[in-house]
């Protein structure tokens, strides 16, 4: 299962932007958050519906909420219980052993 996250913020694209690019990527959930203090409560709602092959797409890592010591930690949780991230733009897919290289670098 491929779950979109989505985050709106005055420099970033519109919502319907992302909206767009992640069900045109295949994902058929799109958890979006417009207020800036909702953000990680959205993300782990949207890591709660993942499992063991599913994955967590985001339009660009800038969407994520908090720095990328945060993102790591995303993804170090998403890897733990099976799932994997995805950044659209630039391409790049998070998982296993990829993660434990990048954990340990950040």
């Amino acid at each position: 299962m491929l779950i979109g996250f989505a985050r709106a913020s005055r420099c970033g694209p519109p919502l319907k932007d992302q909206r767009a690019a992640l069900r045109a990527a295949g994902c058929a959930e799109v958890i979006e958050v417009q207020a800036r203090g909702g953000a990680m409560e959205a993300l782990d709602r949207a890591m709660s519906r993942l499992g063991s092959g599913d994955q967590l797409v985001t339009t660009s890592l800038d969407r994520l909420p908090g720095s990328l010591r945060d993102v790591v930690r995303v993804a170090a949780r998403l890897t733990s219980s099976g799932a994997s991230l995805r950044v659209l733009a630039p391409a790049l897919e998070v998982r296993g052993e990829a993660l434990a290289a990048l954990d340990a670098a950040a």
